[in-house]
């Protein structure tokens, strides 16, 4: 029985069968284990298989060996059990069963026969080719694209079905084992969205073929990480080299969504703390700014707040202290209550705040999420609908910049919680944390969030139109982008808010 036969015996409601072809390199990889782990609901696991002559990338003798040195040293994306969790791949295409997708982990096109098993074809990623990888890094390109590529048995070239950017990690190694992490969520994605619709979305031709590093690349790279080690151990005997405030407000004139982070007016930077992630809110015609305050003390971030006026801001004191970190204190009212809802990260829940002396008292109203760690959390209204964005992680760097997950909550309660189907809605470290609150204008739906494609955390800043939101679907493209040029001297601007008239950024410096 091939999969034309199994379409016959197979309803639309059916759940989609995944098996996955795996190198046997790959078995200690925390990605396949992420993979596996996320084959739930819709999704169903089919046969898992391994081939061991597979080599787990293409490239010279001189970067695979690059590669399993730093490897050997590295430990991020490695789990201690890699014992099979399949059988060896048949040599007769014939002995594979017939399924909806086969998930191959290979580098490179599938063979032919192997596509006709699957019903939906052969999909597999482009970061699983170390070409291209470790060109972007050797080359110190600070970011680098992945595709989730589709081969059918009716059209055997590979195509494009989706695409992301995830941020460059100093090594070629590194790098490679963030984006295969990062490119399983995109996966999991792409195969609940065919759970739902049962076609592939429009494809694109593959880009293939990608050409390796050559020695002048190689020179580089190693004196780069030569210099990168040097200042990270001048960095642990003197810990204070290097000390600044990285962010700092500016504040300027302007309505959303046509704010300009190129002019305004900076605020005064504290000389022991910087200053983040602010919400602006007005009462009795004055304007408020709440933000983080991170004293370089005790390394834990504080909710402050100030009132602005046409010469600068008046810091009137804190808002919320806890004893773990606290950040981007989302403000907002509701049916005459104003509610905090603050990053509240390292508490493991999200917290909701409400107020009862306005701007320095609050109490505890809701929590949620408990025993889990959502970054930058912002509630909206959608008619009659409440939805709750936040950034997720399911990767061994802790990176929480590249997935953005989506929830249908029932307001500032808390109290149901609905994961959206396609969660995580947004992958990719250019356009998915989040950067400010979720607003309408002029009937269009936008929300901010950090472009985190460059060398550092909080490089750029998205303005980006959110075209499709409903229980089972999800879109949004980049309307704006906003990149630290703009203002002369910063380095990174990753966080905007506006009302009545006024906005504020903050703003990276060296």
């Amino acid at each position: 029985m091939d999969y034309r036969e199994m379409n016959r015996t197979h309803s639309e409601s059916d759940p989609i069968t995944v098996s996955i072809i795996l190198p046997e390199s790959h078995l200690r990889l925390r990605s396949v284990r992420f993979f596996l782990d996320g084959l739930v609901g819709p999704l169903v696991k089919g046969e898992v298989f391994v081939d061991p002559v597979s080599a787990s990338q293409h490239g010279s003798m001189v970067f695979a060996g690059l590669v399993a040195l730093e490897r050997a040293v590295l430990s991020k994306g490695r789990v201690k059990d890699g014992t099979p969790i399949g059988r060896n791949l048949p040599l007769s295409p014939e002995e594979i069963a017939p399924c909806d997708v086969i998930l191959d982990f290979r580098p490179g096109p599938a063979p032919a026969e192997i596509c006709a098993r699957a019903r939906f074809g052969v999909w597999s990623f482009s970061c699983n080719d170390i070409g291209g990888v470790a060109r972007a890094v050797t080359r110190g390109e600070s970011a680098v694209e992945c595709r989730l590529y589709s081969q059918t048995d009716d059209d055997r070239a590979r195509r494009g079905i989706a695409c992301m950017t995830v941020q460059s990690k100093h090594a070629i190694a590194s790098t490679l084992t963030f984006a295969r992490e990062k490119s399983v969520q995109l996966a999991l994605r792409e195969l609940r969205r065919l759970a739902m619709r049962r076609e592939l979305p429009k494809a694109e031709p593959a880009v293939e073929g990608r050409e390796m590093p050559d020695l002048a690349d190689f020179a580089r790279y190693s004196a780069r990480m030569l210099q990168l080690g040097t200042v990270r151990l001048i960095s642990r005997i003197w810990p204070s080299v290097g000390k600044g405030a990285p962010f700092a407000l500016r504040v300027g004139k302007g309505y959303l969504p046509d704010i300009d982070p190129g002019v305004g007016v900076d605020l005064p930077r504290l000389g022991d703390a910087f200053c983040a992630d602010p919400f602006l809110f007005e009462r009795d015609g004055e304007v408020y700014c709440f933000y983080e305050e991170f004293p370089y003390d005790t390394r834990l971030g504080k909710i402050a707040v100030a009132r602005l006026s046409d010469v600068g801001a008046e810091r009137l004191g804190d808002a919320l202290v806890a004893d773990h970190h606290l950040s981007f204190p989302f403000v907002f009212a509701h049916e005459g209550e104003i509610f905090l809802m603050p990053e509240t990260m390292q508490a493991e829940q999200v917290e909701m705040w409400r107020c009862t002396d306005f701007p320095l008292g609050w109490e505890l109203h809701a929590t949620a999420f408990e025993g889990r760690q959502l970054a930058d959390p912002v509630l909206f209204r959608q008619g009659d609908t409440w939805w709750l964005f936040a950034n997720s992680c399911h990767d061994s760097f802790g990176d929480f910049s590249s997935e953005l997950s989506l929830f249908r909550v029932d307001g500032p309660d808390l109290r149901q919680i609905v994961p959206h189907p396609l969660n995580p809605v947004v992958v990719g470290s250019d356009v998915a944390r989040g950067g400010g609150r979720v607003f309408e204008s002029n009937g269009r739906l936008f929300r901010f969030s950090q472009d985190n494609s460059g060398d550092i955390y909080g490089y750029g800043l998205n303005l980006m139109e959110i075209t499709e939101l409903s229980h089972t679907g999800y879109e949004e493209h980049r309307a704006a982008h906003f990149t630290p040029d703009r203002i002369p001297g910063a380095v990174g601007c990753h966080h905007a808010d506006a009302v009545a008239g006024r906005f504020v950024v903050d703003v990276r410096w060296p």
